[in-house]
């Protein structure tokens, strides 16, 4: 289910509100959180819809390890090259 991301994107956003009030600086918006989630769910949509996953036996947590991945990459302040590595 892509709704399990949540958790990665909460978690990460969690630390990173934490480290930016440390540092003096506005925690991150509910936007970011949102965005974080919304990204994760597209990830996973087009993976399931690109590759027939369900149809060859392949489990939907794959899915979701791999958009948890590449979004809270991208929340840490990876770029491209880094998202990719993480994948």
């Amino acid at each position: 289910k892509p709704s399990s991301c949540v958790g990665a994107v909460l978690a990460t956003a969690d630390y990173l509100s934490s480290v930016r009030l440390a540092q003096g600086l506005p925690p991150l918006l509910m936007r970011d959180v949102l965005e974080g989630c919304i990204k994760a769910y597209e990830i996973c949509g087009v993976l399931a819809l690109e590759n027939s996953f369900n149809q060859v036996g392949v489990d939907g947590t794959l899915l979701v390890r791999v958009a948890c991945a590449a979004v809270t990459c991208a929340m840490l302040g990876g770029g491209r090259d880094e998202v990719v590595n993480a994948l």
